[in-house]
């Protein structure tokens, strides 16, 4: 069973019938104990509070209390700094961190890299070496084992393309014995947000609000264009 949105909301916000003003920030604690305990979702108030956070982790209570009230949650400055302080107590909050620029955080050179493997002696052992490389390694941004024709992706970036290069070698000698296939790819980062968070019901909202003609190119509109552009130029007729 869910928790309701109402059951935290009266907790921080009493009704102004309550015999008690004092917010009973114990009940909102088991709520979320129960929630983890049984990997179910977090109210809903508590949801856009981290969404808040994901953004900027250093807003003022005050703020997000207000930013919060924009979205039709009413819950006072002192209900959201409580409400933080349980998230992290529980581990839903796990760390405060900040987010670097990539040209002052040396991710100039950003690569794509695809392994697919073969079966070789002492697999197992090398596989678990390879892993641990992966790990210890600075510039290996994240590595996914993926299910399919391919085993492994990773994302590593580097400040110059020599130093990359270099690692690239490194890599190779030292796996290239179970490595069936290495593909390389640089890349380009367009969209960057690994630590949203993603909701069922918002996810749907969003999917069928998508109108297909807004991510549709007019091919007869370039067509046109073209011929226009054509007809400008004198030993050409269109």
């Amino acid at each position: 069973m869910g928790i309701k949105n109402n059951d935290i909301n009266e907790i921080i916000v009493p009704k102004k019938n309550n015999m008690s003003s004092k917010p009973n920030f114990y009940e909102h604690n088991k709520l979320i104990r129960k929630a983890r305990k049984n990997k179910s979702k977090l109210d809903s108030t508590d949801m856009a509070l981290l969404n808040v956070l994901l953004n900027d982790a250093s807003m003022p209570a005050a703020e997000i209390s207000k930013k919060l009230s924009k979205q039709g949650i009413d819950i006072t400055e002192r209900g959201t700094r409580k409400r933080i302080i349980a998230l992290e107590k529980h581990g839903i909050i796990r760390s405060h961190t900040i987010v670097i620029d990539d040209s002052f955080a040396g991710r100039n050179i950003n690569r794509i890299i695809l392994v697919k493997f073969k079966n070789t002696k002492d697999f197992v052992h090398k596989l678990e070496k390879y892993k641990k490389y992966l790990n210890a390694s600075p510039y290996c941004t994240f590595a996914i084992r993926i299910r399919g024709d391919l085993d492994w992706l990773h994302y590593k970036s580097f400040p110059t393309k020599d130093i990359a290069d270099r690692e690239d070698d490194v890599f190779r000698e030292l796996f290239g014995d179970v490595m069936q296939e290495y593909r390389s790819y640089d890349a380009e980062v367009i969209k960057q947000n690994f630590f949203q968070i993603l909701d069922e019901n918002s996810i749907s909202s969003y999917l069928n609000k998508i109108n297909p003609d807004d991510y549709t190119c007019c091919f007869y509109d370039l067509l046109f264009t073209v011929k226009e552009q054509l007809k400008k130029i004198p030993f050409l007729h269109v």
